[in-house]
């Protein structure tokens, strides 16, 4: 039986990744995300292992490794979606704005709920509210495919600030709890921010410099992959922010005419990046998407039911949800977007949220925060999602959108047209 288990594992890899790009089909057809089907799968295969009684080895290894390539491959999608045009400044702006505003202002209420709840302080309790304050591109993107153009280009632009803002926060804040004065914070972050700026630019030209003549190799994007991967590694060792590095690669990428120099552009073919370009976002998606296929199942075989059996959990829950809605409202209203009664309950929590917490350095780990509210919180908020989502899709049945409006609209964003193929 033994000499058969490595075909067993082959098979369901296999498997599991037809079930998630079917459970992708199905999401867009039943608005019921993605990744609360994956979680149930690591679920069931849990409890089903319990009940044989089988043998399984520590996945905690397995479920870092995945998050870290999964964090690298989100910001560098969420920036690869990111179109820098004069004519969408407005919409860019409002949807930073809001952001933002949603980030500081639900990661400093939920950073209070928790400094009131548990006996520890407040610096710790902010940086367990970051991961649950910001929103999740993996499945904000794939759930508003059928959403009206207006809002689905918003939440596009919004979450990906989002991701982008949240996670660059939560590595400076936890290399600001290292440092005891204000003043030494405020000049270490400084110092950090503009070498960092000056790296990534100094890598993103590289990689443009590069991108053609990768592309036209018959081995194309796994080598520029690995290249940032590389990148990343040696700019975690050197304290270097490397996600923000991943980004700045992605927007220039992705807006390479806003970048370039006249003497730069003559060692860029435009045609032939342009062409590079589009499949490099479709090999960008289907590698997030294998990532993430696996990380949620691992994901859920390694939750611990037994903490979902206090009501303390549900009764936090519900003050998150309370905050998480009443400050997406404020930050909707505050930067004047239209829409926000569609948008509001579009404020899911996921892969970045759990990779956070597992990012969290074993010093700073607090034992008495029951990891419960972080699974119970990432359900709630993608079952509200789906509700709000399938009444939206309800109304639009009786009530299409005029063509006027289609018009005034324009066009899907060219990463959702290859959203549609991965």
């Amino acid at each position: 039986m033994d000499q058969y288990a490595s075909y067993y594992y082959i098979i369901a890899g296999a498997v599991l990744l037809l079930i998630s790009l079917f459970f992708n089909r199905l999401a867009e057809r039943t608005r019921i995300p993605s990744v609360l089907m994956l979680i149930g799968i690591g679920l069931g295969i849990q409890v089903t292992v319990k009940y044989f009684g089988l043998y399984v080895p520590d996945l905690s290894q397995i479920l870092q490794v995945l998050g870290i390539i999964g964090l690298i491959l989100i910001v560098l999608e969420a920036a690869l979606e990111l179109e820098l045009k004069a004519e969408k400044t407005g919409m860019i702006l409002r949807s930073f704005t809001s952001a933002l505003i949603g980030l500081v202002v639900c990661a400093l209420l939920i950073g209070a709920l928790f400094y009131y709840l548990f006996d520890f302080s407040f610096a710790y309790s902010l940086m367990y509210a970051i991961p649950l304050s910001i929103l999740s591109s993996a499945i904000i993107i794939p759930s508003v495919h059928h959403s009206a153009h207006r809002v689905k280009e918003f939440m596009v632009y919004e979450s990906a600030f989002s991701d982008i803002l949240g996670i660059i926060f939560f590595y400076f804040y936890i290399d600001s709890l290292e440092i005891n004065s204000a003043v030494s914070i405020v000049f270490g972050i400084s110092t950090k921010i503009l070498l960092t700026i000056l790296v990534s630019f100094v890598v993103g030209y590289a990689i443009c410099y590069l991108f053609p003549r990768v592309e036209s190799s018959k081995i194309k994007f796994f080598p520029l992959v690995a290249l940032l991967l590389i990148i990343y590694a040696i700019g975690k060792i050197t304290g270097i922010s490397s996600l923000l590095i991943i980004m700045v690669v992605g927007l220039m990428l992705n807006n390479v005419h806003l970048f370039l120099f006249d003497w730069f552009e003559q060692f860029i073919d435009f045609r032939q990046f342009n062409i590079g370009l589009i499949y490099f976002k479709s090999f960008v998606l289907e590698t997030a998407f294998l990532v993430r296929t696996y990380f949620f199942v691992v994901f859920g075989m390694t939750i611990d039911l037994q903490l979902l059996g206090s009501w303390q959990v549900y009764a936090i829950t519900l003050a998150i949800l309370g905050i998480i809605y009443g400050s997406r409202w404020l930050s909707l209203k505050v930067s004047r977007t239209s829409n926000v009664a569609k948008k509001v309950f579009i404020a899911p929590r996921g892969l970045i949220t759990i990779l956070l917490f597992l990012s969290i350095p074993a010093k700073y780990v607090q034992t008495n925060f029951n990891q419960g509210v972080l699974l119970t919180t990432i359900l709630a908020t993608c079952i509200i999602m789906m509700i709000a989502l399938m009444i939206e899709g309800n109304k639009h049945k009786t009530a299409a959108e005029t063509p006027a409006e289609e018009e005034a609209v324009g066009g899907d964003l060219l990463s959702l047209e290859i959203e549609e193929n991965v």
